[in-house]
C-alpha cells in the first residue's frame, strides 16, 4: 500500500478530489486525508476477512514504512515531532507495528519490546506450526509468543541495520542498538532514552560504568555480525 507515502494528494474521500487533477497536487495538508483513507482501506480488508469466516485463522500484520516526511509535523505524547524519513534516528526508523488476530491476539495490548523486520518470517513460520529449514539462515526472532502474551516469550536484545540509501543526500550508516543505547560502526555512541534525536554523541573517553557496559555489549555483537564469512 503506497498510502501514506508522498506525494501527499487528495483521496477519493476528500471534498476537493478530482481524478483528473489529483496527480498535479501535492501538499502536506492532504497527509491527514491519506491517513484516514488508509485506515478505511485496512478496515475493508479486515471486514472481508471477517465476512469470509476466516478471521480466527488469519493473522494480519500492519507495519509502517521508514519514517514520515520532514514536511509532516506530528504530535507524540504531547510533543511535536518532525518527520525523520531518510534519517537514522528513531523518528526515521521506529515505525508502527500492529497485529490483529481475532480471538487469539488480545486487543489493546501495547508492547515496547524490540522488533525487526527479519522477525516477520520466523513469526509466520511458528504461527503456521512450521520449522525453519535447516539450511536457511536468518537473524530473525519469532515474536509469536509475544503476540499471545506468554510470560517466557522470546525477545530480541538488539537491532542491527546497514543503511545504504540510493536517494537524496543521505549517507550510508551501519549501527546496532537496544532500547537504551545505540552504537554506530564509526564509534558514535548515543543514549536513546535521553537523546532520541541523536544531537549529542556521548564522549567515549569518559564513560560511566553503566555507559561502558552498554557500549561494550553492543560493540561485541556488532563485531560478531560484521566478521568476514558470516
Amino acid at each position: 500500500m503506497v498510502l501514506t507515502h508522498d506525494p501527499f494528494q487528495a483521496t477519493p474521500d476528500s471534498q476537493d478530489f478530482s481524478a483528473s487533477k489529483a496527480k498535479d497536487k501535492s501538499s502536506p495538508a492532504y497527509f491527514g486525508s491519506m491517513v484516514a483513507y488508509m485506515d478505511k482501506k485496512v478496515g475493508e480488508i479486515i471486514k472481508t476477512v471477517q465476512e469470509q469466516g476466516i478471521s480466527r485463522k488469519t493473522l494480519i500484520i500492519f507495519a509502517g514504512d521508514n519514517g514520515t516526511s520532514p514536511s509532516i509535523i506530528s504530535v507524540l505524547d504531547g510533543k511535536e515531532v518532525k518527520g525523520g524519513k531518510g534519517r537514522t534516528t528513531v523518528y526515521g526508523t521506529h515505525v508502527p507495528l500492529i497485529a490483529y488476530w481475532e480471538g487469539v491476539v488480545k486487543p489493546g495490548q501495547v508492547n515496547h519490546n524490540l522488533i525487526d523486520f527479519t522477525d516477520i518470517l520466523p513469526t509466520f513460520l511458528e504461527t503456521a506450526g512450521k520449522e525453519k529449514p535447516a539450511d536457511f539462515h536468518t537473524d530473525g526472532t519469532s515474536f509469536y509468543g509475544q503476540l499471545l502474551n506468554k510470560k517466557n516469550a522470546a525477545k530480541r536484545d538488539w537491532v542491527f541495520c546497514a543503511y545504504d540509501p540510493k536517494w537524496g543526500s543521505f549517507k550510508p550508516a551501519t549501527w546496532i542498538q537496544d532500547k537504551q543505547w545505540k552504537l554506530y560502526q564509526t564509534g558514535e555512541f548515543y543514549d536513546l532514552q535521553q537523546d532520541p534525536e541523536e544531537k549529542y554523541a556521548i564522549q567515549t573517553t569518559n564513560l560511566t560504568p553503566r555507559e561502558m557496559a552498554g557500549k561494550e555489549k553492543l560493540k561485541q555483537q556488532l563485531l560478531n555480525i560484521l566478521q568476514p564469512g558470516r
